[in-house]
């Protein structure tokens, strides 16, 4: 799970950044791939910058879009095969509303909310497969998540924070 966590953080920081040269971390159930994408200056403008993966020319890798210079509206992110990956939502440069993540067959497999850069609300994670709620972007009151040959394990958070853990078979 704190894996998880860290390559969430790691898709954060490299889905919001203005450089031309760009990188794409895409995770499926057991992996992570890392893509180079460039920025295609002959379709981008002010309002909406368009990347291409350095490997594919030809496939969209993430459309971004700006308002006075920032981020705003929804960024989406595709796979090399041009399928969808995640979207997210941003205002005023800052991560605010919904934010979905789905496998390459089209099922959502992520889907949760972020209030001003944190996550925040429900999240059901089905690729890791947990679901909780985060409050200021740390984990709150019960997670459960499914582990190995464990139906599931519940984990109970406070301000981020394990409290205790019960295991289904317990």
């Amino acid at each position: 799970m704190k894996f998880s966590l860290i390559f969430f953080l790691l898709i954060i920081s490299f889905s919001g950044s203005y450089s031309q040269n760009d990188v794409l971390i895409i995770q499926t159930t057991d992996t992570f791939s890392i893509y180079h994408v460039v920025l295609n200056k002959e379709i981008s403008n002010e309002n909406q910058k368009i990347y291409m993966y350095s490997d594919f020319p030809e496939v969209q890798a993430k459309i971004s879009n700006y308002s006075n210079g920032k981020l705003s509206g929804i960024e989406k992110t595709f796979y090399p095969s041009g399928k969808k990956y995640q979207t997210f939502v941003y205002a005023d440069d800052k991560l605010w509303g919904e934010f979905k993540q789905y496998s390459e067959d089209g099922t959502q497999v992520v889907r949760g909310n972020f209030i001003n850069n944190a996550e925040h609300g429900l999240w059901i994670d089905n690729l890791n497969g947990c679901t909780g709620r985060y409050k200021n972007g740390q984990k709150q009151g019960r997670w459960r998540c499914n582990e190995g040959s464990v139906p599931f394990t519940l984990y109970v958070y406070r301000k981020g924070k394990i409290l205790r853990t019960k295991n289904s078979k317990q």
